[in-house]
């Protein structure tokens, strides 16, 4: 059985992260240069001399663009050794075999369970089946798309290519070298993957999160210059791999001084790297370019539409002018802004953690708590090992409820105290519709006042765009259900929505329903405006999904006066702060805060984030 392997982002100082280095004098070096020579009659001093004057085309390059090339230098032999050994043949290497290669992507994805389904920032679309593609291929029109990719790319769609002569390439200089991955998955030990295959999984996971951290979007979002937006990206993602003890490939793009560690977000990296291009001069930033363009650095987007490295790239300064980033195959996304690319980048690394801590599995065996009396379900104990082996396995728990059944109880829950008899609790009613037309009491054109019963129901909605799609589901059910207990009284309920801020509504089920804003969690919001609650639903703030002190304060208020409190979010709820500030406000309710996740992966990972399988908790 393979330990999860969770990405770890806790920061690394600079040097701590273990880059690969090499020398002429490495054993392997010297092996692999050997059988070049035998292979290809070529004298090994041939061999020696063809890479010694790649070194100093290098050492040139590193003195014009130092950080830039900062780390790769470390490693440029195995680089200029793999390179020679593109097309020689290696006997005893694995051949390529497709079979290994999904069942290796399949191992990836019980691994990485954060990183599954897959979404972005940008997009905010879930993907479960990641679409693989292998060139060359017999569909023509596969081929007129990826064709001219000779590596590996990812589009904004969620494809995923692999040239399958770059995975031969990979395989045979792994074997020469001999690799010796951790990963238990693999044959050197116990499992039955060939250890060659660390370089290939390397791949599969570099464009994945390509994928994940939305790195074709960045130079849409930020205005940036593809190319320059590309080397960050790989910066970026490769340095996250090693750094979590993924096999290093002998080529790519790799960067002690440029990465989340060292910088806030990506707009920082960019900044940076650009600042050391723009010092150079059009000669030294074209050959700049195309010394970093010939590495392996993850074509992004969509290699048709000339955003993949390779034949069709742009080079900085001679890209789209003020289109940079045009033609990702989705279009622009009006929600996504400076502030989703810096939260989203912050989730995107958070989807690819997970809190190791050890539990003890508690799932409550009881069942559901009534609405607003229970407790909940306690965090789960420390167990006594401590090396992860004993961790609960929070994929093997489903909800104790569904999410249609958990809006059920909550409208019952309240209707049955609110109106046992069909009469109007005193404490919640607005002002009568018989108010006076005329002088303080007159009501403005556009606004009505009804006879209400506000449900104690508050309903939290993250509205930072990524729930969108969900949203309106849980209002239709919603409503029905209040109709359906309301009879001649019209229920109410408060909507609370969040992104970088929060509003809060009163709402009205009545025909397209009304609704006002509430100045305070105490503001008797008796004045309500025509309007779709539908509307009042589906429409997002976008930005970043923030769940603050300043959020949570205004729901204590509710709970306090006996509110049930209902959460709908994705990951992002468990995203940076946000899972210390939920998980103290969902700890501190005594049973009266529920949750809907998006998706049962999101409430797989919500769950194990919190170290609590609550029967409040469930999913859509």
């Amino acid at each position: 059985m393979n330990i999860l392997q969770e990405m770890n982002q806790k920061a690394n100082e600079l040097g701590k992260t273990n880059f690969s280095k090499s020398s002429m004098a490495d054993p392997f070096i010297k092996k692999i240069i050997t059988h070049i020579s035998n292979e290809t009659n070529v004298p090994v001093k041939d061999i020696e001399a063809k890479i010694d004057e790649k070194l100093k085309e290098f050492a040139d390059l590193m003195t014009k663009a130092p950080i830039l090339y900062h780390t790769i230098s470390l490693n440029i032999i195995e680089n200029e050794v793999f390179n020679a050994l593109k097309d020689v043949n290696v006997k005893g290497a694995p051949t390529f075999s497709v079979i290994t290669f999904t069942k290796l992507i399949r191992l990836i994805k019980q691994e990485h369970t954060s990183l599954f389904p897959m979404k972005n920032f940008y997009d905010h679309e879930v993907i479960h089946d990641p679409r693989v593609i292998l060139i060359p291929s017999s569909d023509d029109k596969v081929m007129k798309r990826f064709g001219k990719v000779d590596t590996a790319c990812a589009t904004p769609k969620g494809e995923f290519c692999f040239n399958v002569k770059f995975m031969q390439e990979l395989l045979n200089f792994a074997h020469l070298k001999q690799l010796k991955p951790k990963s238990k998955k693999y044959t050197n030990n116990s499992g039955d993957i060939p250890p060659e295959y660390a370089y290939i999984e390397f791949v599969i996971m570099h464009e994945f999160m390509h994928y994940t951290y939305a790195d074709f979007h960045y130079s849409k979002v930020y205005k940036a210059d593809p190319t320059i937006a590309n080397w960050v990206g790989d910066f970026r993602t490769n340095y996250d791999l090693v750094k979590n003890n993924h096999e290093q490939l002998p080529i790519g793009l790799y960067n002690d001084l440029v990465n989340l560690d060292r910088q806030k977000n990506w707009k920082e990296m960019y900044d940076i790297v650009k600042s050391e291009f723009d010092k150079l001069n059009k000669n030294q930033q074209k050959q700049v370019s195309g010394a970093l363009g010939d590495a392996m650095n993850g074509e992004h987007g969509d290699p048709s539409e000339g955003e993949g490295e390779g034949e069709g790239e742009e080079k900085p300064g001679e890209g789209k002018g003020d289109k940079p980033g045009e033609g990702e195959g989705k279009g622009d996304n009006p929600t996504s802004s400076k502030e989703d690319a810096e939260k989203g980048e912050k989730s995107a690394r958070a989807r690819g953690s997970k809190d190791k801590e050890v539990g003890k599995e508690a799932e409550d065996k009881k069942g559901g708590d009534k609405a607003g009396k229970g407790q909940g379900s306690g965090p789960g104990k420390r167990g006594a090992g401590q090396d992860g082996s004993n961790a609960i396995d929070y994929t093997k728990f489903s909800p104790t409820m569904s999410w249609k059944a958990l809006l059920a109880k909550l409208v019952r829950s309240s209707t049955e105290e609110e109106t046992s008899y069909q009469k109007v609790h005193r404490r919640n009613i607005t002002r009568v519709h018989t108010a006076a037309q005329t002088g303080k009491s007159a009501m403005k054109p556009g606004d009505v006042e009804i006879e209400s019963t506000l449900l104690k129901l508050a309903i939290v909605v993250d509205s930072s765009g990524s729930m969108s799609s969900n949203i309106e589901q849980v209002y239709s059910n919603l409503a029905y259900l209040i109709k359906a207990h309301s009879s001649d009284i019209k229920l109410g309920f408060v909507l609370v929505k969040f992104s970088n801020d929060h509003k809060m509504y009163k709402c009205v089920i009545d025909g397209q329903g009304s609704y006002v804003e509430l100045k305070s969690p105490t503001d008797d919001g008796k004045t309500l405006q025509k309007g779709s609650l539908k509307q009042l639903f589906s429409e997002h703030f976008g930005s970043s999904t923030n769940f603050n002190s300043s959020l949570t304060s205004d729901l204590d208020v509710f709970i306090k006066d006996d509110y049930n409190v209902l959460v709908i979010s994705d990951t992002d709820i468990i995203a940076g702060e946000n899972l210390t500030e939920f998980n103290d406000f969902f700890k501190r309710s005594h049973g009266k805060v529920y949750l809907i996740a998006a998706d049962k992966d999101d409430y797989h990972s919500i769950i194990a984030a919190m170290k609590n399988k609550s029967a409040n908790i469930t999913h859509m």
